[in-house]
């Protein structure tokens, strides 16, 4: 593990340490994805790929087809989609641990931000939010 990043957060997360929300910030999206996943990896204790953990989520705006997060991928808005709500009522399927990565959150509209924001000031147990942001 050569990255510095990397190696403070596999020492936070070795002294039981970690926060409830972490902001990657910087200019390569590809790199701020991987850095996520890789943070995700690490909380989970995933040696394999993480995008198969079942306590792994990530809302990613270009697989949604959207130019940044919307209120309803969020929110839990008439049971008519799959919201980060709705796949946080329950607890992790494996361990005690759940990762959620939503990336450019620089993005998001006002409405998801406001959303977002009531689930991350008291997130549900054991839930890890890692964000992304260019700016």
């Amino acid at each position: 593990m050569s990255d510095p990043v990397l190696k403070l957060f596999h020492r936070e997360l070795e002294r039981d340490r970690l926060a409830d929300s972490y902001l990657l910030i910087g200019a390569s999206r590809p790199r701020l994805s991987q850095l996520a996943s890789k943070f995700s990896s690490l909380v989970l204790g995933n040696t394999q790929a993480v995008t198969q953990h079942p306590d792994f989520l990530i809302l990613d705006p270009k697989e949604l087809g959207v130019r940044g997060l919307k209120v309803e991928h969020i929110a839990d808005r008439n049971g008519q989609r799959s919201s980060l709500e709705e796949s946080l009522k329950y607890k992790p399927l494996q361990g005690s641990r759940r990762a959620v990565v939503l990336l450019d959150v620089d993005r998001m509209t006002p409405d998801a931000q406001a959303a977002f924001l009531k689930t991350a000031e008291e997130p549900p147990d054991g839930t890890i939010f890692f964000l992304t942001a260019a700016d």
